[in-house]
């Protein structure tokens, strides 16, 4: 990972969810979910909390980056990570 002084490090895993065996490719910061590439789904990846940015990695490798919300309940998305 990289290393940052001013962030948080979280390690997490996009679930599957939904009725009907639908799966989504989502990770969760508190009770806010953010997209991640649907290649990545039930895989356990690492993400940065900024105070203005999340942003997320598959080993060391960034995947997604996303402005930070705060507002709780929020479904953030990249339309890229559907394709």
């Amino acid at each position: 990972m990289p290393s940052s002084s001013s962030g948080c490090w979280l390690s997490k895993t996009s679930a599957s969810s939904g009725s009907r065996g639908a799966t989504d490719c989502f990770v969760d910061v508190d009770t806010i979910r953010y997209s991640v590439p649907h290649q990545l789904v039930r895989c356990t990846v690492d993400v940065l909390v900024l105070e203005h940015e999340v942003v997320i990695f598959d080993r060391h490798l960034e995947i997604a980056r996303h402005r930070r919300h705060r507002e709780p309940h929020q479904r953030v998305s990249d339309p890229r990570h559907f394709e």
